[in-house]
């Protein structure tokens, strides 16, 4: 198992894992019901930061998915109005942007990171790949200085 910083090329797989879990949750009703669609809109939604990182098998299968973003950084992940107007009707678009900013968009002290979304595929649950995600953000944080890691759970 190793860990790395997601890049451009791992949004697709970053994308199917998210998407499926969230079928049955409850922000799962605001996505497009055909998995495809949704899976498009997470593409774009998902972007390589200094701060997200990818868990992959030993034949480099993408299997679990950290999201972070630093005080200091962009917008987070998973908030785009542009994104959900493209993909989605109006009124779909205003409430997936509604429920976006409630869950991503939160206060980030200075010299904290914050793990945004922690994904991991399903037939990888239960194996340790969370926690060693969980425990690479940690390390991570505290090797470039920051003094807290924080999350939220939904």
């Amino acid at each position: 198992m190793n860990v790395r910083l997601l890049v451009d090329a791992d949004r697709p797989a970053a994308a199917r894992i998210y998407v499926a879990g969230l079928l049955g949750e409850e922000i799962r009703p605001l996505m497009p019901r055909n998995v495809k669609e949704a899976e498009a809109i997470f593409t774009e939604l998902i972007q390589p930061s200094a701060t997200s990182w990818v868990a992959e098998s030993d034949d480099e299968e993408i299997v679990g998915v950290a999201l972070c973003r630093q005080s200091r950084g962009p917008s987070p992940n998973m908030i785009s109005w542009r994104v959900f107007r493209r993909y989605l009707p109006l009124a779909a678009a205003m409430r997936a942007w509604m429920v976006s900013n409630y869950f991503y968009r939160v206060r980030i002290d200075a010299g904290a990171v914050h793990l945004q979304s922690l994904i991991v595929k399903d037939q990888w649950q239960g194996r340790g790949v969370g926690a060693m995600l969980v425990r690479f953000v940690c390390d991570e944080a505290r090797r470039h200085g920051s003094r807290t890691v924080s999350l939220n759970v939904v």
